[in-house]
């Protein structure tokens, strides 16, 4: 794969034969713009289970063993405990209401065999996730994150992003080598072709007849919100950024 976007990329430089950009510098902006594309589509979704330890309320999200392809996690969506075969889902809260009400007075003390809320402190790699009540011993939470890819080393190395999402990378790489050639004007032109295959990527995997429960590309939500191409006219972004055409 790794040898298929440095031949796009360089078609899209009028490079092909390697004479302006290296493959070393094509590869690190390919691997930009594979970050870039699973920052903003949240395109890379999996499960991976927390153990709880007695008594602790902090668990780095930086702790979740990756799946295969994937390298670290950036939020988590979604949490549910698994206890005896069953599963139950975890309330999740934004970090100003659940320190405002559960890190406060009895409930900041409240313990339980399994927590029944979540949130996520500081955004990002380095997030904290903290759960009430606090755990009383061991318990397995399933949690679904939204994560980064693996870097691409050689065409051996797994691509863990999706089609359509492959299509776009190209475009940023290009537009990456074309800021740092200095090429501004071009970079921009090209730049603006990726929103527009990242959006087209969107709106083609995002199923019209129930888009409030999927992700999209959260810089270019508003202009999809403004062409009502999905949506109807009182349609808002989500708070979160995860389906927003409610």
């Amino acid at each position: 794969m790794l040898t298929a976007y440095q031949q796009q990329t360089q078609r899209l430089l009028n490079d092909e034969d390697n004479e302006y950009y290296n493959l070393a510098d094509l590869t690190v902006y390919i691997n930009l713009a594979r970050n870039d594309v699973a920052r903003q589509t949240e395109c890379l979704i999996a499960n991976a289970t927390l153990a709880t330890t007695a008594n602790t309320q902090q668990y780095p999200i930086s702790g979740l063993t990756p799946p295969t392809g994937l390298l670290a996690p950036l939020g988590v969506r979604n949490m549910r405990s698994v206890a005896a075969g069953l599963s139950k889902r975890l309330e999740g809260r934004s970090w100003q209401w659940f320190s405002n009400y559960y890190l406060d007075g009895q409930n900041s003390i409240a313990t339980a065999a399994l927590p029944t809320l979540w949130a996520q402190q500081t955004q990002g790699a380095t997030g904290i996730i903290w759960l009430w009540p606090t755990p009383t011993g061991v318990a397995s939470i399933v949690t679904e994150a939204s994560w980064l890819p693996i870097p691409l080393v050689d065409d051996m190395t797994t691509e863990a992003l999706p089609a359509p999402w492959t299509d776009v990378v190209p475009y940023f790489a290009a537009y990456a080598a074309l800021i740092q050639a200095q090429r501004m004007q071009d970079a921009q032109a090209l730049y603006g072709l990726y929103e527009k295959f990242v959006q087209s990527a969107r709106l083609g995997v995002t199923p019209g007849w129930l888009p409030g429960n999927f992700p999209t590309l959260k810089p270019l939500q508003a202009g999809v919100d403004q062409s009502l191409t999905m949506a109807g006219p009182n349609a808002r972004p989500s708070q979160r950024g995860e389906g927003a055409l409610t």
